[in-house]
């Protein structure tokens, strides 16, 4: 196969290395050349497909060689440091979404648009999914810890339809419940796609690429992995607030799923759906009361 591959063309050799298929590094190869596309000069591109093949041979995340990945009909810029955007995610954000319409129809007040919370906003892939989804109807507050997350997370947020729909907020979740509890407690739907592998696991579920280059401060969590839906959930419970109405926690498999849902309860009314592979995903909670106070409506600051 590598034979095959030098022959055709010797730069689908390092390709091969991180493929292990010679049509997945034709494929990746073709990429390449459209991400450069035709206006770099023949000398200058070939260079930089060198670097980028290079890079993939070593391991380096297609996404991050590439510079970017989709997120439904979103091309999210990707950088190192910072959590790729998966497909699993975007899913359950989807399905999400008319959750979303039905309660700004039912409920909103025309002075204000719903309220959501992006927690752990990595890209902000699900905050520019949801402000472009929803246009005028939404204001998302995305939070992260990560200074190279939001600085990202910005730079996807120059789209127009979004632009002015989201804000950025800096929080570390498991210590700084007094920064990110007061947008909680205001918004109408949390959504959230925290770390919640545990370090025991870490190995097993995930390949040397991830572990490798992608922050591991994006995919670890104690707790055997349950850090912050523990931490969520118990300060939302302590601050005995009515909102959010609806939260949606990505989770790693089914036993996640279910010490999430004894978590949630008796306060919520908990749903866990799977992804288009038939692994489950996420953990979809509904408020048990309607007794929702009126909304105060309160500025988003931007740091």
């Amino acid at each position: 196969m590598v034979a095959t591959a030098r022959r055709r063309n010797p730069l689908l050799v390092p390709l091969l290395w991180a493929t292990r298929s010679l049509a997945q590094a034709r494929r990746e190869w073709t990429w390449m050349c459209e991400e450069l596309g035709p206006s770099v000069k023949s000398h200058a591109r070939m260079l930089r497909l060198q670097r980028m093949c290079k890079a993939r041979g070593r391991g380096v995340p297609l996404q991050y060689v590439l510079g970017s990945e989709s997120f439904g009909p979103l091309n999210l810029q990707c950088r190192k440091g910072v959590f790729i955007p998966r497909w699993e995610t975007y899913e359950w954000v989807l399905r999400c979404l008319p959750y979303m319409k039905q309660l700004y129809e039912q409920a909103h007040d025309d002075s204000r648009p719903l309220e959501v919370v992006d927690m752990c906003t990595g890209s902000g892939c699900i905050a520019q999914f949801v402000a472009s989804a929803l246009h005028d109807r939404v204001h998302v507050t995305a939070i992260d810890v990560s200074m190279k997350a939001l600085a990202l997370a910005r730079h996807n947020n120059r789209e127009e339809v979004c632009r002015g729909r989201v804000g950025f907020v800096r929080a570390d979740v498991l210590k700084q419940v007094d920064v990110w509890l007061p947008f909680v407690a205001r918004c109408d739907v949390l959504l959230c796609n925290p770390p919640y592998i545990s370090d025991a696991d870490l190995v097993r579920v995930t390949s040397s690429s991830v572990r490798r280059y992608e922050p591991l401060l994006a995919l670890c969590a104690d707790e055997c992995g349950d850090a912050f839906y523990r931490k969520v959930l118990r300060e939302i419970h302590r601050a005995a607030v009515y909102r959010p109405r609806y939260i949606a926690f990505e989770v790693g498999d089914k036993e996640q799923a279910k010490r999430v849902v004894q978590l949630a309860s008796p306060h919520w009314n908990a749903s866990i759906w799977k992804d288009s592979a038939g692994l489950e995903r996420c953990v979809f909670l509904e408020r048990t009361t309607n007794n929702n106070p009126p909304h105060q409506p309160h500025k988003f600051p931007v740091y």
